[in-house]
């Protein structure tokens, strides 16, 4: 986890990393991550060189609206 050493040092390992989305401006990333002692998630994000969208979901996979 040599990209994430924040997690690294919570104790998440990435158990695999796919791309299920890519063109040459951005790629959709999805970590699935073991967290220690809590179980997986996946972690899903696009991934460029100048900026991050986080769109945090449910379990039912709802996107969670701020206020």
């Amino acid at each position: 986890m040599n990209d994430k050493p924040e997690g690294a040092r919570l104790g998440w390992k990435i158990v695999e990393t796919l791309y299920p989305f890519s063109t040459p401006w951005m790629k959709l990333r999805q970590d699935r991550i073991n967290i220690k002692g809590k179980g997986e998630i996946l972690y899903t994000y696009h991934q460029n060189r100048g900026s991050v969208c986080i769109v945090p979901l449910t379990k039912k996979t709802r996107i969670v609206n701020f206020p």
